[in-house]
């Protein structure tokens, strides 16, 4: 790969969530919140190691909001869809 080129992942953030053991007993031990925040931290941890970009999205399916948003957090693009996005 040239220095130019640059590598993106895109996470469908409740599917990984719901198929990562670690991170569906998460949510069964404690919450949905601490399981996106558990896999943003993978996903950053990943980001910084393998020099990838990553953004990982929420879709609207478990939030109770009208408008899109987006967070850097760790160097992790973090999506929550507006519902029906």
């Amino acid at each position: 790969m040239d220095s130019k080129t640059r590598e993106f992942l895109l996470v469908d953030g409740y599917n990984i969530i719901n198929a990562w053991p670690e991170l569906s007993e998460e949510v069964k031990k404690v919450d949905l919140s601490s399981a996106r925040d558990k896999l943003i931290d993978i996903m950053a941890d990943y980001s910084a190691s393998t020099g990838i970009i990553v953004i990982v999205v929420f879709d609207a399916h478990h939030v109770d909001k009208n408008t899109r948003t987006n967070y850097i957090i760790n160097g992790v693009e973090v999506v929550y869809t507006k519902e029906g996005e």
